[in-house]
């Protein structure tokens, strides 16, 4: 049975808007395609993002102890491209550097992005932190003088949150 051209016509055209229907339709489900942060992530984000923030402040204070204790016991650090170092070794190093005047004046944490685990019991954060030293316990300079890229992870157990990796590369920032 021949169909006559406006039955063509209908049919074309109706085509044409579920053709259109499922386009459009389909832009918001694109874009909606990231998954909803549950409220387990949303508070695991907001945890380990003052975390990163107290870890840099004791950093800043050149407050050994608050510093790393923070660190898991059997935290895995890499540092730049130089070594992997255990909890001990960087203590040992950074516990020098400050005790001979060395350390940090000041610092900040920038573009901090947070990836949490779908359970909500790891995190890993990367940022920049550009870095005033000190020298003889003075500030070393007036504008940073190193750029560190950081990577951190962290784990909960039970309710406590720990860093159970860390890797820093340094550059130095360009002159302007």
């Amino acid at each position: 049975m021949g169909w006559n051209k406006p039955h063509r016509l209908a049919v074309h055209l109706a085509g044409l808007t579920l053709s259109l229907a499922t386009v459009t339709s389909a832009a918001p489900l694109a874009a909606a395609a990231k998954p909803v942060e549950s409220s387990v992530q949303a508070r695991a984000r907001a945890d380990v993002e003052a975390l990163v923030r107290q870890v840099a402040a004791a950093y800043s204070r050149n407050d050994l102890q608050a510093y790393f204790s923070y660190f898991d016991d059997d935290i895995m650090i890499w540092n730049g491209p130089n070594a992997r170092w255990v909890k001990q070794d960087y203590v040992t190093r950074w516990t020098k550097v400050v005790g001979e005047g060395g350390g940090v004046s000041s610092l900040t944490v920038e573009d901090l992005q947070l990836r949490v685990s779908p359970k909500g019991d790891a995190v890993i954060a990367t940022f920049a932190m550009p870095v005033i030293g000190r020298k003889n316990g003075m500030p070393a300079a007036s504008e940073p003088t190193v750029i560190y890229h950081m990577t951190e992870a962290w784990f909960k157990q039970g309710s406590h949150w720990s860093m159970a990796h860390m890797h820093w590369s340094a550059r130095t920032p360009a002159k302007p």
